[in-house]
This record gives structure tokens, sequence and C-alpha cells, in this order.
């Protein structure tokens, strides 16, 4: 329930600024405004070296992982990902793709592509 709402949330979010910065605190704000608690950087032990999974949501138990990425995912935030235990989402700025093996959702945010801001 929580990973389809949360793909209709980020891909209804007004137009941002292509930059990571800029989606992470609209998504942040996004989720926030939808009753989610949300952890950004949240360290996942996914391999000898670890990572961070971009930003983590939980509403009513529901755990849901989202890896922020440009165009297309990247193969270290699908492993992040599919080490990630609840749903996993790749959000993917200004673009769209078939949703890889092992991962719930691909959606794309809504950004003004070559915008400076």
């Amino acid at each position: 329930m929580s990973v389809g709402e949360i793909c209709r949330l980020l891909s209804s979010m007004d137009e941002q600024p292509d930059t990571a910065a800029h989606v992470h605190v609209a998504a942040v704000q996004q989720l926030k405004n939808a009753g989610f608690h949300v952890y950004i950087e949240w360290s996942m032990p996914f391999d000898s070296r670890g990572g961070r999974i971009d930003l983590v949501a939980e509403r009513d138990g529901e755990w849901i992982a989202i890896e922020f990425d440009r165009r297309k995912p990247r193969e270290k935030s699908l492993q992040k990902l599919r080490a990630f235990r609840g749903g996993r989402i790749v959000a993917l700025r200004g673009a769209s793709c078939i949703t890889p093996n092992g991962i719930d959702a691909v959606v794309s945010i809504p950004v003004r592509i070559g915008c400076a801001d």
C-alpha cells in the first residue's frame, strides 16, 4: 500500500530544479506532509564497505527505502535497495525505466531539465 502511495506522492510533486539537493528536500517535505517519518542517509551494511540509502520512510510500521538517481538506476543503488528489508523504490529525476528485479517500483520525479537554480 505505501509503496504505491509514495510513488504517487513523489510523481505529483511540483516540478523541481534538476539537482539532487532540490529533489531530496522536496521529497522529504512531501512525505512528512503525508504523515511519514523520514530518515535521511540511512546506514545500510550491504557489502564489506556498507553504504547509505538516500531516504527511508516509515508509517504504521511499514518501511520503504528510496534511492534517488539521475536518469537511470545506478548498480550501487540497486544493491543497497535489494539488501533492505521493506519496500524498495528508485526515484529518477525526469526519467523512467523498467522496474529492475528485486525493486518494487521506479518513479519519475518531475524536474526542470537544464535548470541552473
